[in-house]
């Protein structure tokens, strides 16, 4: 009965260093998986705070993470798009200014802020010489000058 008491202390201690190896195994496997979703999640989490910033109207933002990844890929287009929204903030503040010489350039056809901010921009144009038309005509005493309507619109839609 020795041997068998000996070969079943022998099976008990191995199945408990298995157990024991299994453990170990697995707490490493988690830890490796936690610094993962760790390495994943924060630039993640840093892009969705510069996300809600810009939504609610601040674009002074900036996205530092850069990788040939994914999640790089996902960084370099909040790039583009705060550059874009930049972009357009800059052309409707020059236009705030009386600053009627910008040009904007629509990225696509589908880009409808641009399109729009130029449509402005146009309109505003036409008021302007509208308006510079009717003020020479008055300064000259002629009050039979009219505006026409049509001029100061945009005719442009997107």
């Amino acid at each position: 009965t020795t041997m068998v008491q000996a070969s079943a202390d022998a099976k008990r201690m191995l199945l408990l260093w298995l157990a024991g190896l299994s453990l170990a195994t697995a707490l490493v496997v988690v830890c490796i998986a936690m610094l993962i979703a760790r390495k994943i999640a924060r630039p993640i989490q840093a892009m969705a705070g510069v996300a809600t910033e810009i939504a609610t109207g601040n674009i002074d933002q900036t996205v530092d993470y850069r990788s040939k990844d994914e999640i790089g890929m996902l960084a370099q287009s909040f790039r583009e798009l705060i550059d874009y929204i930049k972009g357009v903030a800059d052309a409707a503040g020059a236009l705030s200014r009386g600053d009627m010489s910008i040009q904007i350039v629509a990225k696509s056809e589908h880009d409808v802020l641009s399109h729009n901010v130029r449509n402005v921009s146009t309109v505003l144009q036409g008021l302007v010489s509208e308006t510079e038309v009717l003020t020479r005509a008055s300064n000259e005493g002629n009050l039979t000058v009219r505006g026409e309507i049509g001029r100061a619109s945009c005719r442009e839609r997107v």
